[in-house]
């Protein structure tokens, strides 16, 4: 399959310009190697046709290595660089599981003043949204998933142990 430099490196650079969270709150996201290989591999494989060969990555880490700030990094890249409408969903099977990506995402956006001004956080509802666009972040849990009326662009799915991302 060929590579798109370009198209890897959006990402890549975008979640790399986001501060840390948790231990390392305030601190440069710089990405590990594996979560760079990671964020290459899914954005820069494309087929022939210039899409991209993968629409599900299935990530399977130890504790402590740094999924939960990964993937809340990937919710914010879509949640500002896709097209507008967009609808990103965090989902575990319960609850209080998704959140924990929505606060890392939350605690990134609190840092940077530019994301401020262009997402409004809905603590209330655990939502966010891209008030340019009108995409959204939304914390769901797993049985809302199967709800009518959701159209996702973004789904990232916490079995606890090892996320999953599903990109439209």
């Amino acid at each position: 399959m060929p590579h798109n430099k370009e198209r890897a490196l959006e990402p890549i650079e975008f979640i790399q310009m986001l501060k840390a969270v948790d231990d390392f709150y305030g601190q440069p996201f710089i990405l590990l190697d594996w979560q760079y290989d990671i964020l290459w591999d899914v954005y820069g494989t494309v087929k022939d046709n210039g899409y991209r060969q993968y629409r599900y990555s299935y990530l399977e880490v130890p504790k402590k290595n740094g999924k939960t700030s990964l993937i809340a990094g990937i919710a914010l890249y879509h949640l500002i660089c896709d097209g507008a409408g967009g609808q990103i969903y965090a989902c575990a099977a319960d609850r209080q599981q998704a959140e924990l990506v929505y606060r890392a995402a939350c605690g990134m956006i609190e840092q940077d003043p530019e994301l401020e001004s262009i997402l409004k956080v809905l603590d209330s509802k655990k939502e966010i949204i891209n008030k340019e666009t009108g995409t959204t972040m939304k914390v769901l849990s797993a049985e809302a998933y199967t709800k009518h009326g959701i159209n996702p662009t973004v789904v990232i799915f916490d079995k606890s142990l090892s996320p999953m991302l599903e990109i439209a």
